[in-house]
């Protein structure tokens, strides 16, 4: 997340998606939803390649652009600079501190996918 390409030379802006207006903080520039877009597809090209590495290594990016398009600061285009500055980091660092309150802790809170296709 802190090495290019992800973080876009410090603008995190494919970080970003708008769901009212389908774009990030910056005009142009790539966003969450294409940008997690394009990495699930990644996933499953190399996982046809047999490439479990890569694919999985890509399954994780589509799932972290996943998360951040369900981030209210992401999907309010409200960056660390927005005002009040700076806090955008502080809610991410208090849900940091809350989130093992929310922890599955049994297998019922697991789906169990056991097909090799979506569609089984």
């Amino acid at each position: 997340d802190y090495e290019n390409p992800y973080y876009d030379n410090s603008t995190f802006a494919s970080h970003f998606y708008d769901p009212d207006n389908g774009k990030t903080y910056i005009p142009f520039a790539k966003q969450a939803k294409e940008t997690g877009a394009k990495y699930f597809k990644l996933a499953g090209e190399s996982y046809k390649n047999k490439d479990m590495k890569q694919a999985f290594f890509y399954l994780g990016l589509s799932l972290h652009y996943l998360g951040d398009v369900n981030q209210p600061m992401h999907a309010a285009n409200f960056t660390n600079l927005s005002y009040p500055q700076g806090f955008h980091s502080k809610y991410e660092n208090f849900v940091d501190t809350i989130k093992d309150n929310y922890k599955v802790t049994d297998g019922n809170g697991y789906w169990n996918w056991k097909g090799t296709n979506p569609e089984e």
